[in-house]
Formats: structure tokens, sequence, C-alpha cells
């Protein structure tokens, strides 16, 4: 069995240097656009990652990179814009999250 320290990413993800304590004990609040687009707070792979896993979406739908988010499947995007755990908001504040910005 592989132990991992909290807070460290899976095997392949490398957290953004500036977010490396992202990690907390608080649940993460969801946020989502209408354009498909996932993020959390605290915002983190670590923690999209989790996300998708909550709302039942594949992590094979994780877009990295420095403005990192979970495309929702358009199958699953009524489903997780219904969730309760899901805050609908713009674009711009899904951006803003992506960028550190608080929502």
């Amino acid at each position: 069995m592989v132990t991992r320290q909290s807070g460290t990413a899976p095997k392949g993800i490398t957290p953004s240097p500036a977010r490396k304590g992202s990690v907390s004990n608080l649940p993460p609040r969801y946020y989502a656009d209408t354009h498909r687009h996932l993020v959390c707070v605290p915002y983190s792979r670590v923690n999209l990652l989790a996300t998708a896993d909550a709302l039942g979406i594949g992590r094979h739908w994780l877009h990295g990179g420095p403005r990192a988010h979970v495309d929702i499947p358009q199958r699953a995007l009524q489903r997780v814009l219904a969730d309760e755990r899901v805050q609908v908001v713009s674009q711009r504040t899904v951006l803003a999250i992506t960028k550190g910005e608080q929502p």
C-alpha cells in the first residue's frame, strides 16, 4: 500500500506551487457555470479531482494548466447544476477562482 503525505497530489498531477497549501480539512465549495466549467474553493488540482469524484464526473475531464478546471460532460450538466452542493456562477467568477481570487 502506498501512503501519501496529506495535501500531496496523486501520481502524475503536479499542484501549482502557489496552491500547494490549498488542501484543507474544510469541505471544498463547488462552483460551476452554464458553459460546463467546474471549479472548487479551496482551489487546487487535488481538490478538483476530489470534486469530480464527489459529483460523479470522470477524472479524465480535468483540464490541467495554469487555469485548471473540470469540464462537465454534456450528459451530466443538468444533474451537476441541480446538485445542492454546486453554486452556479458566471464564467467570470470561474475564471477569477482559477486566478486565486475568492468568489
